[in-house]
């Protein structure tokens, strides 16, 4: 496992043993990718379906919904230069000072409800690691596959980045692939 930058000095993203592409550049590969979109949406029918938020809109309404979301939230993102104002600590009952999971929504926060999310850990003021992204159907992570293992990524990237040492955002560099 390798980190890429991102963003210079602020956002990184995993490159997981075996991929091609760093986390953040899948996540957002998917979510322009309307067939992607439609075989996910497909697969996950029953949730979107007993879902009041999401059930309500046809499979082609939330493709659409998504890419613009996805094209307003890296627009979002290339002009940030806070990243503490996207990325939100992921439960309420964290009281960890380094590494803490976060997660930065597609829509701003009086924009909600929002489809997308990214997960991180943050590892400094306004320093992120991109560990994933998922499309978000449901109110818990606990009840939709593609969030438990998204939450299990935090966790093992977490782990990951405390057995290489890095507690801050200075211990980074020798984990950035070139």
């Amino acid at each position: 496992m390798k980190l890429k930058s991102i963003f210079a000095n602020k956002i990184w993203s995993v490159l997981y043993d075996g991929d091609h592409e760093c986390s953040f550049d899948k996540v957002f590969n998917e979510w322009f990718d309307a067939e992607y979109l439609f075989d996910f949406l497909e697969s996950h029918k029953v949730l979107i379906e007993n879902s009041e938020t999401w059930g309500r809109y046809t499979l082609e309404e939330l493709v659409e919904m998504i890419q613009d979301e996805a094209d307003s939230f890296l627009e979002r993102l290339e002009e940030e230069n806070d990243f503490d104002n996207e990325f939100h600590i992921l439960s309420k009952n964290c009281y960890e000072i380094n590494l803490v999971k976060s997660k930065a929504y597609g829509k701003t926060i009086d924009e909600k409800p929002s489809l997308l999310r990214l997960y991180a850990i943050k590892i400094d003021v306004n320093k992120y690691v991109i560990t994933g992204g998922a499309i978000k159907l449901v109110r818990t992570m606990q009840e939709q596959e593609e969030l438990r293992v998204e939450l299990n990524r935090l966790q093992f990237v977490a782990h990951w980045l405390k057995n290489n040492g890095v507690e801050i955002s200075k211990e980074i560099e020798p984990l950035i692939e070139e």
